[in-house]
């Protein structure tokens, strides 16, 4: 993704939101809200990012990034909690 076409741009925003998703999930599953769990490598979220996102149209892209931010906020509150309970928000 580091050197992606300006006009597929929208690859890198679901590839973003996807990691940013699976990372919070973690959170809110282990209650752990370190650095290297609020921030794990990008690995997993490429990987899954390549099998089930890539080859999408732009408008597949977008309509999956809603889904990933829809599940995002509906774990946001509870992740916002943890964190700042740690001093990491």
């Amino acid at each position: 993704m580091d050197e992606i076409n300006p006009r597929e741009a929208y690859k890198a925003l679901t590839l973003m939101r996807l990691y940013e998703l699976r990372s919070w999930e973690t959170i809110n599953e282990s209650g752990d809200c370190g650095c290297d769990v609020r921030f794990p490598s990008w690995d997993a979220a490429s990987t899954e990012y390549e099998e089930q996102f890539a080859s999408n149209t732009q408008a597949e892209h977008t309509q999956a990034q809603l889904a990933l931010r829809n599940e995002q906020n509906q774990i946001a509150r509870a992740v916002q909690d943890i964190c700042e309970a740690q001093g990491n928000w």
